[in-house]
């Protein structure tokens, strides 16, 4: 057995509407699959492994052609904590994107209000970056990257 792809990489949110205009805006991403109406599904729940229902919205977003971040937003179960994990809490870190201008994402992050980092230069055998992490609205945390060279 080997894997083909990644399709997607699905992220729990407490909000699509807040979401697309996050990552369309800071991204670039575009929206593949429109949010869904609500629905509930005892088959979905036994998928997932949530339980015996699920209620939830789904939309998908392209970042690029082929790759798609998938966002849940669900209703019940609910547990959305007061603050988000921190980012060393097992199993969680962080999903990195490389984009054509770090500075120009972090500036329309800043008009979002999200939380940032400081970006900062590295070296690697692609050549020299930069990298930076910034927070989607629900504290998701994003590492960017810019290559100088490409």
């Amino acid at each position: 057995m080997k894997v083909l792809r990644v399709e997607h990489t699905g992220i729990s949110v407490s909000s699509l509407e807040k979401t697309i205009e996050f990552y369309g805006n800071v991204l670039g991403c575009k929206v593949f699959d429109p949010p869904c109406e609500l629905c509930t599904s005892e088959e979905d729940a036994e998928g997932m492994g949530v339980g015996k229902s699920v209620t939830y919205r789904i939309c998908q977003m392209e970042v690029v052609p082929g790759q798609l971040l998938e966002f849940l937003e669900f209703h019940d179960p609910q547990d959305i904590p007061e603050q988000p994990l921190p980012l060393y809490t097992l199993g969680r870190h962080h999903v990195g994107y490389v984009v054509e201008d770090i500075h120009k994402c972090f500036e329309e992050a800043e008009k979002l209000g999200v939380e940032k980092t400081k970006i900062i230069g590295f070296d690697s055998p692609d050549g020299p970056g930069l990298w930076g992490y910034i927070k989607d609205p629900d504290g998701n945390s994003l590492e960017l990257l810019q290559y100088m060279n490409s």
